[in-house]
């Protein structure tokens, strides 16, 4: 399976700060309060707009931290929870 940190890196560049993207996907993180909400919406429209399918890149983000890395299921517990506040915010800025 292909890593997708790998073609994050070739989309933002060599050693992308967000590649983990834990910014996107795990409001529990620290990484979350290293961007705005703005910022998190650019990086999936980033991903959307490119090669990469996001339910793809989300699939490999879960493969990751599920099997991948020893010790890091929990990062994933807040995955559904990340998207929806980036959805709900999205769509309360729509409709400003």
């Amino acid at each position: 399976m292909k890593n997708y940190s790998e073609d994050i890196d070739k989309l933002f560049g060599s050693n992308y700060r967000h590649r983990s993207l834990r910014t996107v996907f795990d409001n529990m993180s620290h990484e979350w309060s290293e961007t705005t909400m703005e910022d998190k919406i650019m990086i999936i429209e980033k991903i959307s707009l490119s090669d990469l399918s996001l339910a793809d890149v989300i699939f490999r983000y879960k493969y990751y931290y599920n099997v991948e890395l020893v010790g890091k299921k929990h990062v994933l517990s807040s995955l559904d929870e990340s998207l929806a506040i980036i959805l709900e915010e999205t769509i309360k800025h729509k409709n400003k």
